[in-house]
C-alpha cells in the first residue's frame, strides 16, 4: 500500500499560530493531497494531531496521510506537491514541511504463529 504523509507544525518561530490560521493551514494541506492524488471519495486523507518539540520548543503538529493500494505516486505528482508545499510553507512562516512517501505493510494476527504470542 503506497502512502504520502505531510507533517506540519503549528508554530511560527516559537509562538503558535491562531486557531483559525491553524485550521486553514491543515485544510490547505488536505486539499493539496486530495488534488494531487485524486483522493476525493476513494482515498480519504487522514489527519492526526499530536504534540512534539523542535529545537526545545513544544509545538502542536499534524500528520495528513493519503494511503491506498491503488495510489500510484508519480514523480510529476511529487514535484507538483513539493512546489505547493514550498509555497505554503513561505506563506505560513514555516521553516519546512515534511513529506514522507513510502510503502505500508499490513500485519495481520495470522502472520504470527500462536507459539510466538506472549501473554495470551
Amino acid at each position: 500500500m503506497q502512502q504520502v504523509t505531510i507533517t506540519i507544525g503549528r508554530n511560527i518561530g516559537s509562538k503558535p499560530m491562531s486557531d483559525f490560521m491553524w485550521a486553514a493551514f491543515k485544510e490547505i494541506i488536505k486539499v493539496y493531497l486530495e488534488e494531487s492524488f485524486d483522493s476525493k471519495g476513494t482515498n480519504l486523507v487522514e489527519v492526526h494531531e499530536g504534540t512534539g518539540s523542535r529545537a526545545g520548543i513544544e509545538e502542536t503538529s499534524a500528520k495528513l496521510t493519503v494511503a491506498t493500494s491503488f495510489l500510484n505516486v508519480t514523480q510529476k505528482q511529487l514535484h507538483q506537491l513539493t512546489m505547493q508545499l514550498a509555497t505554503i510553507a513561505a506563506i505560513y512562516g514555516q521553516d519546512a514541511i515534511a513529506m514522507t512517501v513510502g510503502e505500508s505493510t499490513l500485519v495481520y494476527p495470522s502472520n504470527v504463529e500462536q507459539s510466538v504470542v506472549i501473554g495470551l
